[in-house]
């Protein structure tokens, strides 16, 4: 999925290609140059699901970028208590019938 900015604050998602790890191993094209990339991203148990953020802007402060982002993150006991279902939190990407939006919409 990918996340895209507008200068006057639009936001909008769209798909942005496919995770491997969500495919069968049979589907997986004979690519000797994918299997290689795949291998260098590959990390258990998630395969190569990541997230990857790029900012792009004008007289943007870095650090204090960098900070905030960060900050933002889970920290380890978080991420523990999401992995064993302990942590929940209201998705603002699905509407009330549990559908996203998002995808909906450019579908």
């Amino acid at each position: 999925m990918m996340l895209s900015s507008g200068s006057i604050g639009q936001a909008y998602f769209n798909l942005a290609g496919r995770w491997w790890a969500s495919e069968p191993r049979q589907n997986w094209p004979d690519d000797a140059e994918l299997q290689l990339e795949l291998k260098d991203v590959w990390m258990e148990p998630y395969g190569d699901r990541r997230q990857e953020l790029v900012c792009i802007g004008q007289n943007v402060d870095k650090e204090q970028l960098v900070s905030a982002l960060t900050h933002s993150l889970l920290t380890e006991s978080e991420m523990s208590d999401w992995q064993t279902g302990r942590m929940t939190y209201n998705n603002p990407f699905l509407n009330p019938e549990g559908e996203n939006d998002a995808i909906s919409e450019i579908q």
